[in-house]
């Protein structure tokens, strides 16, 4: 059984706004979903929904975020919500998973706002830990 392709609507403009981290075809903004040009026929599997933070409290991953990632960049990713209510700052990468397919990653944030008052003592420079007193 052929599968039948989706025919594009005469008129209709898809913008590229990157290359596929997959087969290096281009990617394309959907309404909700960022795929590769090569998704339809089923040759390539990337595909990334827009709203795959949403459980977060993040609307959608922009257009601009999306080119950055595609760069195999990680973005900031900022005022996200725990469960607990808490909210958080991190970064964020493609990845893929076995399981549940195209996805961000997080990891803590490595950019240090120098201007925040609330830095604990010993942050200052981007990179810089600290150091553990004696007897700990």
């Amino acid at each position: 059984m052929e599968k039948k392709l989706k025919q594009r609507v005469p008129g209709s403009t898809r913008h590229v706004i990157g290359e596929c981290p997959v087969c290096g075809a281009d990617v394309y903004a959907g309404m909700n979903v960022y795929h590769c040009a090569n998704n339809q026929d089923d040759s390539c599997d990337f595909r990334l929904y827009a709203n795959c933070l949403a459980r977060l409290g993040k609307q959608k991953i922009t257009v601009e975020e999306m080119k950055v990632l595609l760069t195999k960049k990680p973005i900031l990713l900022e005022g996200l919500v725990k469960n607990d209510g808490e909210v958080f700052n991190c970064d964020g990468a493609l990845r893929n998973h076995r399981e549940w397919g195209w996805g961000v990653r997080l990891f803590p944030a490595r950019r240090i706002l120098r201007s925040s008052p609330n830095l604990p003592p010993g942050f200052g420079k981007i990179g810089e830990r600290r150091k553990k007193p004696k007897g700990e």
